[in-house]
Parts: C-alpha cells; sequence; structure tokens
C-alpha cells in the first residue's frame, strides 16, 4: 500500500486540493520520522525538510509537531470509532462461553483491528504505548470497556456481573499485547491470520 495512502486516507475532503496536500505531505513525514524516531526528538525543521516544504508552510496550519501528531490522533480515531460501530451489534460480549460463540462476528472487528494497525503502522508505537501515555488508546480502551459492561450487565446475573470488568480487561490486554507483539515481529502474517489466531486464544 502507498505510504500516502495510508497516512492521508482519511483527511478531509471538503478543504482546499492544496491544503489536503500540503497536510498530507506532513502526515507522510511525520509517518516516515516516527519510524526512525520517538514524536518528541521530531522537530519542525527536519519535518519540513523530508515533506519538502518550508517552515512558514507549516506554521499556517500547525503551532507545532504535537499539535500536528494531535489532530492526526483525532483523526485515526474516528476511523476506528466507525469500524467499532459497523460491528457492535455483532460481537459477543462473552467469547469464551461456547454455548453462542459468534465466531464470525468476533473474527470480523478483529481483522479490521489488525487491518486498521496495518494502515497506521507508522504510528503504532504511540497508538500501542502504555495507556498514560496514549491518549487514543486510553480512549478506545475506555469505549470499549463502557460497552461491553453494559451489555454484560444485560446477559448475566447478579453473582456474576461484577466479573465483567476483569473480563473485559482480561481479553483486551491480551488483545493489545498480540497487537504489540505482530508489530515488533514485522507484521510478516496477514491481517486474517491474526484475527484466526486471536479467535483460536479466545475462545480455548
Amino acid at each position: 500500500m502507498d505510504r500516502q495512502e495510508d497516512l492521508t486516507h482519511i483527511a478531509d475532503t471538503s478543504i482546499d486540493p492544496r491544503t489536503k496536500r500540503t497536510k498530507a505531505s506532513l502526515r507522510e513525514a511525520l509517518g516516515t520520522l516516527l519510524l526512525e524516531k520517538s514524536l518528541e526528538q521530531i522537530s519542525i525543521s527536519e519535518l519540513c525538510k523530508v515533506a519538502g516544504l518550508n517552515r512558514s508552510t507549516f506554521y499556517l496550519h500547525y503551532s507545532n509537531v504535537a499539535e500536528l501528531f494531535g489532530q492526526i490522533e483525532d483523526d485515526l480515531l474516528a476511523d476506528f470509532r466507525s469500524t467499532l460501530l459497523r460491528y457492535e451489534r455483532q460481537v459477543s460480549p462473552r467469547p469464551y462461553r461456547r454455548e453462542q460463540p459468534n465466531y464470525t462476528a468476533s473474527k470480523g472487528l478483529l481483522q479490521e483491528t489488525y487491518t486498521f494497525m496495518l494502515r497506521y503502522r507508522a504510528f503504532a508505537p504511540i497508538i500501542l504505548a502504555d495507556r498514560s501515555g496514549s491518549r487514543l488508546l486510553t480512549i478506545l480502551f475506555n469505549l470499549g470497556e463502557e460497552a461491553f459492561l453494559a451489555e454484560w450487565r444485560s446477559l448475566e446475573t447478579e453473582p456474576f456481573q461484577h466479573e465483567g470488568y476483569y473480563f473485559y480487561n482480561y481479553i483486551a490486554s491480551g488483545i493489545i499485547g498480540l497487537l504489540k507483539a505482530w508489530h515488533s515481529g514485522g507484521m510478516n502474517e496477514s491481517p486474517a491470520e491474526m484475527a484466526e489466531l486471536t479467535v483460536k486464544f479466545m475462545y480455548c
């Protein structure tokens, strides 16, 4: 997949084409630099050099590199939120139960999750950082927890409701761990293969 498509496909289509190209170049450049160093180590001058733009052009859109990344985080969150909404009513809240396992829905959502991470692989080290340092991961984790616990409470009898909090953390932490391992291993397996492997672990 082309890197520019990889990092900019969710950009606002209503903005001026020239502005869109400029922002796409900056996002692409930031993604390239993040493969080599941390966000804090990237300067505006370095970013502009990689993007082929001057500093004055950068300042027309952003005040600093952190603001650029913050906008990218917002776009990534919106993109992933739409993915979650597509599968919200299909995923079983109790994947470890064998009575009515929803393998297809679980695998579909997981494959979308791995596809999302592959699409934004340049930003994976920050997306998958410890939740105390990753705004995106914290928001995604909390959104998932709210939805999961609401459905869990509607299905479980009172003696088991307190288990939902622990079960969600167990499953979510495991998936985050697999995403980290997949990324650090070079993402050689396809999203479909990783989804299949994850479902196997969840239902074993």
